[in-house]
């Protein structure tokens, strides 16, 4: 799958070592001079594909900053702070081990646009290859960025407020790329932590998505030791998900709607950018504080990339928890989002479980369909045309709008899947929704091509 969210397959089958030298290529082919960054998060076959990325980037006179095993907001920030040309991340994010992803970015760790994804597609397909000589092949320098990135993070956390509510936070990384960074930040910044799948083996002992199922553990520790917060990660720690006091699992547009809710009480910023698949409370908390919001298709590089445009100064991904702030980096972070939500619980002084009763509320539902590319979009074709008169929204997939719900229908940028997302006031309402659009979406599958 070549998309704005990275060149993702299956290792040994869609993913093997010369596909990674070959993109990585073509992706320095596509560069202009100047140094890159790679990072990986910690699946198995993450050494395999650094090596052939880093001998594809090199071969194309690039020198290349290799910062190793850590959470991919840290490589953003890496590009940013060292001024590479661009980076890669080898990660496939939430998706299962035998997944893995090459993820291109841009100078300031901005993820790049669509179009430059063609371009380096094209050089791909092409094999539209510039080598160096011999005497101008790149370097590779090892760098551990870990420190610079959690002294970014913690430049902006009212520390001494943390310090002095001394909250127990449990935190759940997956055994991903965010055990080597989330815990100790939350120790330096005065918390009591205790760590779950913490071990980065390349073993996984919870599936990789953060999940209401994969979190069941996480919540029981979270009761057992009367924590304040639990916090979990996919494996590149770019997602997080918050589990309450009283060990229920939240949604994951919970944490960003927090951080949102607590930077607009403040005064700052008049726009907030988000996705289509973003809960209808952002738009309630932005009401409350006379800001516009702007949703942008689902993917994080569509979102930074809205940021710049309208001079955002916060954004980010409700439907995976993800938190972007430009004054670290433009990319979708878990761990900050980990936390802000930490300090702002210090400052305020209540508990998860309480401060989520002053959001506005409302319920989610989502499933999948497998299906191809080709099958997805002739299924969204045929519900634009069956709901065309209804309220729709037709920038990514088609959403269905009623009032205070909300049916979004999408091809994945990530899996070969069709997603389906409902949202309404109440639980099964938002199943009913969810439900009955993947029986149409099912039915329009289950069609000859012509037929729907």
């Amino acid at each position: 799958m070549f998309t704005v969210s990275g060149v993702r397959g299956v290792v040994g089958d869609s993913m093997t070592p010369e596909v990674a030298l070959n993109l990585s290529t073509a992706f320095g082919s596509w560069l202009r001079k100047g140094s890159v960054v790679v990072g990986r998060d910690t699946r198995p076959s993450g050494e395999m594909l650094q090596r052939a990325v880093t001998a594809g980037l090199t071969s194309t006179g690039h020198d290349v900053i290799d910062v190793g095993v850590t959470p991919s907001p840290a490589v953003a920030y890496s590009t940013k702070i060292f001024q590479a040309v661009g980076g890669v991340i080898v990660s496939a994010s939430h998706n299962p081990p035998e997944w893995n992803a090459l993820k291109f970015l841009g100078p300031e760790g901005m993820p790049i646009s669509e179009s430059d994804v063609q371009a380096i597609r094209d050089q791909y397909t092409r094999s539209a290859f510039t080598y160096a000589s011999w005497s101008s092949l790149g370097k590779v320098y090892p760098r551990d960025v870990t420190d610079a990135y959690i002294a970014a993070i913690i430049r902006n956390i009212d520390v001494e407020a943390v310090k002095r509510a001394a909250p127990s936070v449990v935190v759940d990384p997956g055994n991903g790329a965010g055990s080597l960074v989330t815990p100790y930040l939350l120790r330096e910044i005065g918390c009591h932590v205790t760590t779950l799948n913490a071990s980065v083996d390349g073993f996984f002992s919870r599936p990789i998505e953060p999940t209401w199922e994969a979190l069941e553990d996480l919540a029981r520790l979270v009761v057992a030791l009367k924590a304040d917060v639990g916090f979990a990660h996919d494996c590149d720690a770019d997602r997080l998900v918050c589990v309450n006091d009283k060990g229920e699992v939240m949604p994951e547009d919970i944490g960003l709607a927090i951080i949102v809710d607590a930077f607009l009480t403040s005064g700052a910023g008049g726009v907030f950018v988000t996705n289509v698949a973003s809960s209808l409370m952002f738009d309630d908390i932005a009401e409350k504080h006379g800001v516009k919001v702007v949703r942008t298709r689902v993917g994080e590089a569509y979102v930074a990339q809205k940021m710049v445009e309208v001079k955002a100064l916060i954004g980010g991904e409700g439907s995976c928890g993800g938190i972007i702030m430009p004054q670290i980096h433009a990319a979708r972070d878990g761990v900050l989002a980990a936390a802000k939500v930490t300090e702002i619980l210090a400052k305020r002084g209540v508990r998860l479980s309480e401060l989520v009763l002053q959001l506005p509320r409302y319920h989610s539902a989502r499933g999948k369909v497998a299906c191809s590319g080709v099958d997805a979009e002739r299924a969204v074709k045929a519900l634009k045309e069956r709901y065309r008169g209804k309220p729709l929204d037709l920038t990514d997939g088609v959403k269905v709008h009623g009032r205070g719900e909300w049916v979004l229908v999408r091809p994945s940028g990530t899996e070969p899947v069709i997603r389906v997302m409902a949202e309404a006031k109440t639980p099964g309402r938002a199943q009913e929704l969810c439900d009955r659009f993947l029986s149409e979406v099912s039915a329009i599958l289950a069609l000859k091509k012509g037929e729907t």
